[in-house]
């Protein structure tokens, strides 16, 4: 699916029938922030995650259905990527959107998007417009300083790349582990 030439999706098929998804991208910002909050089990993260994207309908999805529910949403929210191949599943994230919210708003607004005055942004538009930031963009510099592998940093630089981390960690309390999406 290419988003230059395709239609975004709106719905996603699941046991052969075609089911309306909330494309709205504050759904996948609600889900990206309960995919990194410590309190939430993983059971609630997902029941809550099927009511945001597909209301009370998954409610009544045949049992068999439930996992590729489940797949489709999670399809939906990487904006139909593959999964990286890296295998890492212990990675930190490198961007929060309750944490970082203040830089990625002013980062958009920059851009001529106010997300506070519009009704609708469908999260595939979202993911693509922040995803092309400008470098010199505070939230593009900070996902980079937590990005960077230190071991991998000059010497003469090791000393300011472990204090941008330090600076820009993303609190342990906002986030748990998690499969990254970014």
């Amino acid at each position: 699916m290419s988003i230059l030439i395709d239609s975004l999706p709106n719905s996603v098929m699941i046991g052969g029938q075609e089911v309306g998804i909330n494309t709205d991208f504050r759904a996948s910002l609600r889900f990206e922030m309960m995919l990194q909050d410590n309190t939430m089990s993983d059971v609630d993260v997902v029941k809550n995650a099927l009511d945001i994207y597909y209301g009370d309908s998954w409610r009544y999805f045949p049992a068999e259905c439930f996992e590729e529910a489940c797949e489709r949403l999670d399809w939906f929210y990487r904006c139909g990527r593959d999964l990286p191949k890296s295998g890492k599943s212990d990675r930190k994230p490198l961007i929060s959107y309750e944490h970082d919210g203040e830089y990625i708003y002013a980062a958009l607004l920059k851009q001529g998007i106010d997300i506070q005055e519009i009704d609708y942004l469908h999260w595939w538009k979202f993911r693509a417009i922040f995803d092309s930031l400008p470098e010199d963009e505070k939230i593009m510099q900070i996902r980079k300083f937590r990005a960077v592998d230190i071991g991998e940093v000059p010497k003469e630089k090791k000393e300011y790349y472990r204090k941008m981390k330090k600076l820009y960690e993303i609190p342990e309390e906002t986030r748990k582990s998690y499969r990254q999406k970014q």
